[in-house]
């Protein structure tokens, strides 16, 4: 398999050559706004670095958010596009699991993406599965929720929780001052590069085509008009 991985949901854009779970080239964009301007250009730099082409690729992955509502739209039109032209399946992932992808079998994964109206979109994860539903909060609504259900896990004997994500270092600060274990941290954008593993290792594990439905990962409604202005997001 030679995935195809974009990612746009998040505060910039990305795209990946994945093979076998070995990343063969990847192309990022940090610009938050402009995503539709450049992801077809972003993918002809990222075959001419991997001195491949389009034929060579079997599957596409994509990043179906929660996040960006025009970055997530930018990323499933570029992604049907392609696999449409292509004639080659295209593959959705959460967002906030690409994210969770990876962490220490060991510890839960705490996975955070920006929803550019102040929050955290956050969901908790363990062994690569959600084991909690998708938590739109403040930073200090986001921290009191968790810190009271760590307490609850650590009494449990639970391990320690994986934080990846936007202002991962800020909320395992925060959690580490409240005494609560948090082994490993990462400030993070989803990228192409975790969605394209991701989909390589649970393809590779027995998942199916069908279990990736490539549909957008809206959990709140978009900004648009006074509202968006407003808040001066994008």
């Amino acid at each position: 398999m030679l995935i195809l991985g974009i990612e746009a949901s998040g505060n910039s854009a990305s795209v990946a050559l994945v093979q076998d779970e070995i990343t063969l080239a990847s192309v990022t964009r940090q610009d938050r706004h402009g995503h539709a301007g450049w992801i077809t250009e972003m993918v002809d730099s990222l075959l001419a670095e991997a001195k491949s082409d389009f034929s060579a690729i079997s599957h596409i992955a994509v990043g179906c958010g929660p996040g960006s509502f025009t970055g997530i739209r930018v990323g499933l039109a570029a992604a049907h596009g392609y696999g449409l032209g292509l004639g080659i399946p295209v593959l959705g992932v959460s967002s906030l699991a690409s994210l969770a992808y990876g962490a220490d079998a060991d510890h839960r994964a705490l996975a955070l993406i920006d929803t550019r109206r102040g929050h955290l979109f956050a969901q908790m994860f363990s062994g690569g599965k959600a084991i909690s539903e998708v938590y739109d909060a403040s930073q200090d609504e986001l921290v009191d929720h968790l810190s009271a259900h760590l307490s609850q896990d650590d009494h449990q004997g639970a391990a320690g929780l994986f934080v990846h994500g936007c202002a991962a270092s800020t909320i395992a600060d925060i959690l580490s001052k409240r005494g609560h274990v948090i082994p490993q941290y990462q400030d993070a954008d989803p990228d192409a590069i975790m969605a394209a593993s991701m989909v390589a290792s649970r393809l590779a594990n027995g998942e199916t085509e069908a279990d990736f439905p490539a549909t957008p990962h809206y959990h709140s409604s978009p900004l648009l008009g006074p509202a968006k202005a407003k808040l001066g997001q994008g």
